[in-house]
């Protein structure tokens, strides 16, 4: 029997199935984190040294980190990954906007332009990778 004061059923075993639905949001973006941040060193490297064929070797990995920011912001409590993925994902976004020229300037084609990075483009990349070293 159920009384006034017990949950309904229906409603406890929504929240169970939330409950389940978060860990496994956490657990994506922990996993696209790792993937991203894998590659994002990589990435950094490529760029410092020229090597536009490696960059845009890791770019899809790498770019995991924006998906992780992405569903951080929708799907977790964890504020660490939160801002973690953020951060990461700031790194990325400035190295690949430093790499290539919009594709709106150029008829719609990626131009390298690999261009030095400012000295807050290289602080924003250098967190990002301070951030990475723990996933």
């Amino acid at each position: 029997m159920i009384s006034a004061h017990s949950p309904q059923p229906a409603f406890v075993l929504g929240v169970a199935s939330l409950v389940v639905a978060l860990s496994a949001c956490s657990n994506d973006i922990e996993s696209a984190m790792s993937e991203g941040c894998e590659a994002l060193p990589q990435m950094a490297d490529a760029y410092a040294s020229g090597d536009r064929a490696t960059f845009d070797e890791v770019n899809n990995q790498a770019m995991r980190v924006g998906f992780a920011d992405f569903r951080a912001a929708d799907f977790t409590n964890d504020e660490s990954l939160i801002a973690d993925a953020s951060v990461a994902n700031l790194a990325y976004s400035t190295l690949y906007s430093a790499a290539y020229e919009p594709a709106e300037a150029n008829n719609g084609k990626s131009v390298w332009r690999g261009r030095e990075l400012t000295p807050s483009q290289q602080q924003d990349v250098d967190a990002g990778l301070a951030v990475c070293e723990n996933y």
